[in-house]
């Protein structure tokens, strides 16, 4: 079942990932999830251990853990200033320690160089769960949660509304490896990384997907078949300051149509079990949730 090609890589971008490896992990998720739900699960990693380095706030973490305990690995944590400071002087000195000690280390936390500086001198696996530049863990998750819903992800009309931060980087890149025709509205103020849309453009020429900046939320629902929404410090019901008089239920007014999948980015700043819809709209935040914890099996089932 496990992603083989992935085995002692670390992942700290979607672009890490091939087309093909992205998707057979997207795969893999959906028959995570569906396994868990019948009671027919039989991965197991119970000689691992996995390290969490984090702030003391860090909420992406939460789903590593949670996937870990499942595959009977064990899990320590390691405190985000503890990791950068008392443990060594730089990330190389930390590096070396964590990678005799433990399997796989996932991190979260706003400095990525630390990250890549880790995932270069550990020997070891190093997975994103959230950092400034990235969330590839949680898109993965996302996608599988959308593929898990509509059957098929090529195709699929989706439009992100919300801002240019780490979710909506590997947001993109996912969507052009997984042939989804994508449309993104950010305020002038949140950009998406430029790089990363040319990126996203390459891949999506190779899947018949296609990735396309507009103006409006209204230019980004035309057509939509699902909507991601993401203002990470606004809660469901306010109405953001990147998009004046646009909040999510004023979606239906802006074109959405009734039924539509609604998915939420990860509410840094906000209620991780926000869950509140409007009338009409398909919001799938709890299958969200469930998926991020079945996607970091499937990453620590390939990479361990």
């Amino acid at each position: 079942m496990r992603v083989n090609s992935l085995r002692g890589r670390s992942i700290l971008s979607v672009d890490d990932l091939s087309i093909h490896e992205l998707q057979d992990l997207i795969d893999f998720s959906v028959r995570i999830g569906k396994s868990m739900t019948a009671g027919l699960l039989s991965l197991e990693k119970g000689n691992s251990v996995l390290a969490a380095i984090c702030p003391a706030e860090a909420r992406a973490r939460f789903y590593a853990e949670v996937a870990a305990r499942r595959l009977r690995a064990s899990t320590v944590r390691f405190g985000w200033e503890e990791a950068k400071g008392s443990l060594g002087a730089n990330a190389s000195d930390f590096a070396r320690s964590i990678g005799r000690i433990v399997d796989c280390a996932v991190v979260e936390g706003s400095d990525h160089s630390f990250m890549e500086g880790i995932a270069k001198t550990s020997n070891i696996p190093v997975l994103n769960a959230l950092s400034e530049k990235e969330a590839p863990a949680l898109a993965l998750a996302d996608f599988a949660t959308l593929k898990s819903k509509l059957g098929k992800l090529t195709g699929l009309n989706l439009a992100y509304i919300g801002a240019g931060d780490a979710i909506s980087n590997s947001v993109i890149l996912a969507a052009a490896k997984c042939g989804v025709k994508l449309k993104v509205a950010t305020s002038d103020r949140a950009r998406p990384s430029i790089q990363g849309i040319a990126r996203a453009k390459v891949e999506a020429e190779k899947t018949g997907g296609s990735v396309e900046l507009v103006s409006t939320p209204r230019h980004a629902l035309e057509d939509s078949g699902a909507v991601y929404w993401n203002f990470p410090q606004s809660q469901v019901g306010d109405t953001p300051v990147e998009f004046p008089g646009i909040s999510l239920e004023a979606l239906l007014e802006s074109g959405a149509k009734k039924g539509m999948l609604v998915l939420r980015g990860f509410p840094v700043g906000g209620n991780m079990f926000s869950h509140d819809s409007p009338i009409g709209l398909n919001e799938i935040f709890w299958e969200q949730n469930e998926n991020r914890i079945y996607s970091f099996m499937a990453l620590l089932s390939s990479v361990i």
